[in-house]
């Protein structure tokens, strides 16, 4: 079976030779121009006969597995915090409430706090994740199963969540590692750093508390650009 990357090198090898001048091929009197046409053609015809023999390399193919934060990533937890906390500026740091840690906990004794989480809007339509995450790790003061309902009610790939423990060294980078996390993405700069100094490649979902942070090329504006790479 020839494979496709045979005669797209041979076209590449014919553009140039007429690049550098050529127009026939050495010791023939056939074009170039004639040989790239029919090698075109050729290709052209393989997309119905032989795309069994289509060895380009394909990025969705080899994509690795990829992991997702949760809030301010696929849902819009800031906005409806400040809205339920009458917070009106809109938060250029992760660190925007010195109260967020006591209002949990009000919170959970008025038996608010699953609610919140449950009423939170999505930030983007599962429809534009353009890859099957592995899973979903968050750090948020709820349990796995409320934020597994929240995905599911959205319509979110149906994945593992997992939550942070922090007093018992549960991390996002232990909870990666032990479920071979290759790729993950998050919204906050701390975790982004933990993560990529641990080995894991992070990268950082531009939001308002996070674009001050020179992160070089590990900063994505939305989840298509990990597949347009």
């Amino acid at each position: 079976m020839q494979k496709w990357t045979e005669i797209i090198n041979g076209m590449k090898s014919d553009v140039e030779k007429l690049h550098n001048g050529k127009d026939f091929y050495k010791g023939s009197n056939s074009l170039l121009v004639d040989g790239l046409l029919e090698k075109a053609s050729m290709l052209k015809d393989w997309y119905s006969t032989n795309p069994q023999g289509d060895d380009r390399y394909k990025h969705i193919l080899n994509m690795p597995k990829i992991g997702l934060d949760i809030d301010e990533l696929v849902c819009d937890y800031l906005g409806s915090w400040r809205e339920y906390w009458n917070i009106t500026d809109v938060p250029t740091t992760w660190f925007f409430d010195r109260q967020i840690l006591s209002r949990f906990s009000e919170m959970r004794l008025d038996d608010e706090l699953d609610q919140f989480y449950l009423s939170l809007k999505p930030l983007i339509n599962p429809k534009e994740i353009p890859f099957e995450p592995c899973c979903y790790i968050t750090s948020r003061p709820v349990s796995s199963q409320v934020s597994e309902q929240w995905l599911d009610m959205h319509g979110f790939p149906q994945r593992p969540v997992y939550t942070t423990d922090p007093e018992n060294d549960i991390t996002k980078v232990s909870l990666c590692k032990e479920n071979g996390v290759e790729l993950f993405v998050d919204d906050r700069y701390e975790n982004w750093r933990d993560l990529n100094n641990a080995g894991i490649t992070c990268y950082l979902l531009t939001q308002p508390h996070n674009e001050r942070y020179d992160v070089g090329h590990l900063r994505i504006n939305n989840l298509k650009e990990l597949v347009e790479r």
